[in-house]
């Protein structure tokens, strides 16, 4: 069996789906001790089209600890 492990992300070793694809590739490893796996990472683009920084999980909370209304109407 061959299988085509790609990983692409401006995150690197910090991004979620790389952590996902190699927990796959390991569960069909333990299952088919045959598998062929090539692997390729493709590098960040030197430009991102927006920053790391942006990508980060952010709060809805206000310093004070409490939700802004415009979030509580939802």
């Amino acid at each position: 069996m061959k299988l085509l492990h790609l990983d692409s992300s401006i995150l690197g070793q910090n991004s979620v789906s790389r952590l996902l694809t190699a927990a796959l590739v390991e569960a069909v490893r333990q299952r088919h001790a045959d598998v062929n796996v090539t692997y390729h990472d493709r590098p960040p683009s030197r430009s991102p089209t927006c920053p790391v920084k942006s990508l980060a999980p952010t709060s809805r909370r206000k310093p004070n600890g409490t939700t802004p209304s415009a979030v509580k109407a939802r």
